[in-house]
C-alpha cells in the first residue's frame, strides 16, 4: 500500500472521529443573511481550535430564497404555525421542513448546532411568532423551523444560538 493511501485513511478516520458542529451559514461570514450584510463571528476560530469539524447551513437560501431577500414571518394560526413571506404572501414552512429534515437525516452525526438569533428558519426560542401579517401583534415566541426540526430529530444535541454560544463560553473561561 503507498504511503499516500494509508495518510488517506488515517486522516478519514480521524477525521469521522471528530465532533461535528451544524452552524447557520450567516454566523461563518457568508452573504447569506435576509438583509445581505456580512457579519463574521469568532464561531469559526473557536469550534476549529476545540477540533469541530463545520458544517455550515443557511435553509432560507436552500429552498431558493435569494439574498437580500423579504423577510419571512412566523404566524400562528389556531394551533398551528404558519411561515409566510409578508410581502409575496408564499407560504414556506413545508418547503423548509422538508429541506429540514433531508438535511438533517443525510448528517451521520451531529455534536452541536449554532444557529443564528431570532431568524424565522434558525431561530432558537427567540423568534417572534405574530397574530398576523397585516400588523405588528405578537403573540409570542417560539423556535424557529430549523431548529425546531433539529431538536426533534436530534434531542439530545444541544442547540445554541450565537449569543448564548459565545457567553456560555465567556463563562466557562472565567
Amino acid at each position: 500500500m503507498s504511503p499516500h493511501l494509508s495518510e488517506n485513511r488515517r486522516t478519514l478516520k480521524n477525521r469521522s472521529l471528530r465532533k461535528r458542529a451544524v452552524v447557520s451559514a450567516c454566523l461563518l461570514g457568508f452573504r447569506c443573511r435576509y438583509d445581505g450584510v456580512v457579519r463574521e463571528y469568532d464561531i469559526r476560530r473557536i469550534l476549529r481550535a476545540k477540533g469541530y469539524i463545520i458544517v455550515s447551513v443557511c435553509p432560507e437560501m436552500e429552498i431558493g430564497l435569494g439574498v437580500p431577500r423579504r423577510p419571512i414571518r412566523i404566524i400562528a394560526k389556531g394551533k398551528h404555525i404558519l411561515l409566510i413571506q409578508k410581502s409575496t404572501g408564499a407560504r414556506l414552512k413545508r418547503r423548509l421542513e422538508g429541506f429540514s429534515v433531508n438535511f438533517l437525516k443525510k448528517l451521520k452525526r451531529v455534536d452541536l448546532f449554532i444557529l443564528k438569533s431570532r431568524s424565522p428558519s434558525c431561530g432558537n426560542g427567540d423568534c417572534k411568532v405574530f397574530r398576523n401579517l397585516r400588523d405588528e401583534d405578537i403573540a409570542g415566541y417560539s423556535d424557529g423551523i430549523f431548529a425546531k426540526m433539529c431538536k426533534e430529530i436530534f434531542p439530545d444535541v444541544p442547540v445554541f444560538n450565537e449569543e448564548n454560544f459565545i457567553r456560555r463560553l465567556s463563562e466557562s473561561i472565567n
